[in-house]
């Protein structure tokens, strides 16, 4: 894993504000490098939780999806339903 640097944020001339702004552009191409190592790790180490997590969501979509589609009427007041039940 590569290290990030310490930029300074004190008071610069123009060539040290480039450098400033190039080691801190550095330093978010380090960081996010990092997180995507972080993140394959925690998907590899966890794979069963990650697989569960993906199959809920893609469960939980089809469910809404399904549910869209039924929708082709108008919906029933609750009066109406009771009424019904009463009968």
């Amino acid at each position: 894993m590569s290290q990030l640097n310490i930029c300074s944020n004190e008071e610069h001339d123009e060539a040290e504000t480039e450098e400033y702004g190039a080691c801190m552009a550095e330093n978010d191409a380090k960081t996010k490098e990092l997180l995507k190592e972080v993140v394959i790790e925690l998907i590899e180490g966890k794979r069963d939780l990650f697989y569960e997590i993906i199959m809920e969501a893609l469960e939980e979509i089809a469910l809404a999806n399904a549910i869209k589609e039924g929708r082709q009427n108008d919906f029933v007041s609750e009066d109406k339903i009771f009424a019904l039940l009463e009968n």
